[in-house]
C-alpha cells in the first residue's frame, strides 16, 4: 500500500529544513577548515602538522557519517523480512542478522 501523498506545505517544511541543515554543515565545515588551515587549534601548539590535523578531522568526520548511516539502515531494515533480501543482498542480510539477534537493537 502506497502511503499518502504529501502536501504542498510538507515539502516546503522538508525543503525549508533539509536547505537550513545543509547551509549549518556548510558553515561548521568552513569554521572548522579555516581554524585549522590558520593554526587557531591546539594541534598547532602540539607540533601536528596542519595537513595531518586537516586529513584526521576529515578522516573521522568520514567515519562517523559511515557508522550514523549504517545505524540508521539497520533501523530501518528491522522490520522488514530477511529472507527478501538474502540472495540480492548478501553482506547486508549478515549483518542484518548479527545486529537483530537478540536485543541487540535495544541497547
Amino acid at each position: 500500500m502506497a502511503p499518502p501523498p504529501e502536501s504542498n506545505l510538507v515539502k516546503a517544511l522538508h525543503f525549508l529544513q533539509a536547505s537550513y541543515s545543509g547551509a549549518l554543515l556548510f558553515f561548521c565545515v568552513c569554521v572548522v577548515s579555516s581554524a585549522i588551515k590558520n593554526n587557531q587549534t591546539t594541534s598547532f601548539e602540539n607540533g601536528i602538522p596542519t595537513g595531518l590535523a586537516a586529513c584526521v578531522v576529515w578522516g573521522l568526520i568520514f567515519v562517523l557519517a559511515t557508522i550514523e548511516g549504517g545505524q540508521g539502515c539497520l533501523v530501518g531494515l528491522q522490520p522488514i523480512d530477511k529472507d527478501s533480501y538474502k540472495e540480492s543482498h548478501p553482506i547486508a542480510y549478515k549483518g542484518t542478522v548479527l545486529a537483530h539477534k537478540g536485543d541487540n537493537m535495544e541497547r
